[in-house]
């Protein structure tokens, strides 16, 4: 048998050596751990659904851009929830009334159906003059047909209310602006209520117009992307609660 001897001041180097890579080994595992987990990543889909949004200037983003509006924020926020939407349709555009937005609606929708709908329309027939007994008549017929385009009806339906203009500095904190935007909420209200359909007022989040001008685009009219995003936060959850009833 061969016997080798070995110095005892190398083995404590060999030990010493063998110590120093197994620090590396554990050092370069919680690096790659922690890049790893400062990756954005989102939550894979439980749930893929279709989505119409009705509306007018609020719906369409004017003044911040179609992206940065309430309704492709939420998206987001659904996608963050492992709720994808697969196909998205907007039937929007500034200066709508509800008469025009149903004919305009009725054209581009046809027959086709979705698992969400929701409906944000009535700022311009304030703006335009136009009395609330008229506008709880056309609401009524918006509203009704959003429930017809929805695959589960007016469980896939929501409403929001219409935010206050007063509140910015074209509004100038007008008194009579918002006792209107307050009636005709009420009938926003009321007739959503009646049908089983979710309402939800983002109002009071408009009515900070003035005291934040953050809150307000750049036209000094409409709400700031900012604006939008907190529209989008304050109803995401009850949005989906709603979708997993679905």
């Amino acid at each position: 048998m061969v016997v080798f001897n070995v110095h005892p001041q190398k083995i404590n180097v060999m030990k010493a050596h063998h110590f120093v890579l197994y620090l590396l080994i554990i050092i370069a595992g919680t690096v790659w751990s922690v890049q790893e987990s400062n990756t954005p990543t989102y939550k894979q889909p439980i749930k893929t659904i279709s989505y119409l949004a009705l509306g007018d200037s609020y719906t369409v983003g004017e003044a911040v851009g179609e992206k940065e509006s309430w309704p492709y924020i939420l998206q987001e926020g659904l996608k963050n929830n492992a709720i994808a939407v697969s196909d998205f349709k907007l039937v929007a555009k500034t200066g709508w009334r509800t008469d025009e937005l149903l004919k305009k609606s009725k054209k581009e929708v046809k027959k086709q159906q979705y698992d969400l709908v929701s409906l944000l329309i009535g700022v311009n027939n304030e703006f335009q003059g136009k009395s609330p007994e008229s506008f709880e008549k056309e609401f009524t017929n918006c509203l009704d047909f959003a429930i017809e385009h929805s695959i589960q009806g007016k469980k896939g339906v929501f409403v929001l209310s219409i935010p206050d203009y007063a509140y910015t500095p074209y509004g100038k904190g007008s008194a009579e602006i918002s006792d209107r935007i307050d009636e005709y909420n009420a009938i926003c209200e009321r007739i959503s209520k009646r049908e089983g359909v979710p309402f939800y007022n983002i109002t009071a989040i408009s009515r900070k117009g003035l005291e934040d001008p953050t809150f307000v685009a750049a036209d000094n009219l409409h709400p700031s992307a900012i604006q939008h995003k907190i529209w989008s936060n304050s109803i995401l959850f009850d949005v989906i609660a709603q979708i997993k009833q679905l």
